[in-house]
C-alpha cells in the first residue's frame, strides 16, 4: 500500500510597498514645501504619486490618499505622531487603497508600516518617505504702534511719526507683511504708497495718514 503526503506552502521574500499622497493644496507650497519620494513603480492613479512636492503649512484639514501593493499582506498600520489612525481600505487583488483626513492644529508626522504573512516588513525611515506638515487655522494677532506706544486712536495728532506693527503668530511669515499708506494732504490732495515688511515707517510730511496692514502667515491665514 502506497502512502502519499503532500505539503503546500508559499515562498515570499518580497517586501510590501506603499505610498502616501497628500491631496490638499497649501497656500504657500512654492515657498514652504517638502518633497515626498518613494519610487516603487506600482501606483498609476497619480502620475506623480511616487515623487511630489507638498506644503509644510496648511490652514485647513489635510486629506491624504494611501496605497499599498502585496499579494500576501497581513497588516498595515498608519500613524499620526505615533498614534494609529483608522483607515477603511478597498482592495483589488494585491492593491489596496484608503484615505485619511487630518484636522487638528499642530505638527503632524504621518507614517506607514506594512507587514505580509511571511513576515516581510516595510517601515520607512528615510525622511523623504515620511509626510510631515503643520496645520494652523489661526489668524495672526496684530498690534499697531505709533511712536513706540500702542495705537489707541487718541494720539492721532503728532509731529514726526514712526508707525510699526507687532505680529503674534506661531507660524509667522515676516516677509509677507504689506502696508498700504494713504496720505491726505492739507490742500486736499492724496497719495498712496505700498511698503513690504515689518520695518518701522517714518513719516514727516504734514497730512492725515491711514496705514492699512495686511499680514499673512505661513499657512495662509490673513489678518488686517
Amino acid at each position: 500500500m502506497k502512502t502519499v503526503k503532500t505539503i503546500g506552502f508559499t515562498v515570499d521574500n518580497s517586501k510590501p510597498v506603499h505610498n502616501l499622497y497628500v491631496k490638499t493644496s497649501a497656500a504657500k507650497t512654492d515657498k514652504f514645501s517638502n518633497t515626498y519620494s518613494n519610487k516603487v513603480g506600482k501606483f498609476t492613479d497619480y502620475s506623480d504619486q511616487e515623487s511630489y512636492t507638498y506644503g509644510q503649512y496648511f490652514n485647513s484639514n489635510v486629506a491624504i490618499d494611501l496605497a499599498y501593493f502585496d499579494y500576501n499582506l497581513d497588516t498595515i498600520k498608519v500613524t499620526d505622531n505615533g498614534t494609529e489612525v483608522p483607515v477603511s481600505w478597498s482592495k483589488d487583488g494585491a492593491y489596496g487603497k484608503g484615505s485619511i483626513t487630518i484636522s487638528s492644529e499642530g505638527s503632524h508626522v504621518i507614517e506607514m508600516v506594512s507587514t505580509d504573512k511571511s513576515g516581510n516588513k516595510t517601515e520607512d525611515t528615510d525622511d523623504s518617505k515620511i509626510v510631515r506638515f503643520t496645520i494652523d487655522k489661526t489668524a495672526p494677532e496684530l498690534t499697531t504702534y505709533l511712536n513706540s506706544a500702542e495705537y489707541t486712536g487718541d494720539n492721532s495728532y503728532v509731529g514726526n511719526s514712526v508707525a510699526e506693527i507687532g505680529v503674534s503668530d506661531t507660524n509667522e511669515d515676516a516677509e509677507d507683511v504689506t502696508v498700504e499708506i494713504v496720505r491726505y494732504a492739507p490742500d486736499g490732495g492724496s497719495s498712496t504708497s505700498v511698503v513690504n515688511g515689518k520695518n518701522p515707517i517714518n513719516v514727516t510730511d504734514d497730512g492725515y495718514y491711514s496705514f492699512n496692514y495686511v499680514v499673512i502667515d505661513r499657512a495662509g491665514n490673513q489678518s488686517s
